[in-house]
């Protein structure tokens, strides 16, 4: 079994340029997974999954680094219009 990976990703909306940020813990960097939040759950369910891109911005060593990073990450782009 692989170790854990604690990853920090930008998923963007390849109709309007909205995007998310958020934070995963996975065994497998490519497994599908394109966030739990209402609003981005939504916009996959309304585009389509095709419309969408996932980039992994941060690798961590542990939970609480990524936990910390994604807080940093989200707090710089939380004002802007494109965020969900």
């Amino acid at each position: 079994m692989k170790d854990k990976q604690f990853l920090i990703y930008k998923i963007t909306n390849l109709i309007d340029n909205k995007f998310y940020i958020g934070a995963h813990i996975t065994n497998n960097i490519n497994d599908g997974y394109m966030g739990s939040g209402k609003k981005i759950k939504y916009a996959i369910k309304k585009h389509g999954i095709k419309n969408f891109t996932k980039e992994i911005l941060y690798i961590l060593e542990s939970k609480e680094e990524m936990y910390e990073k994604e807080y940093e990450e989200i707090n710089k782009v939380l004002h802007l219009d494109n965020c969900y």
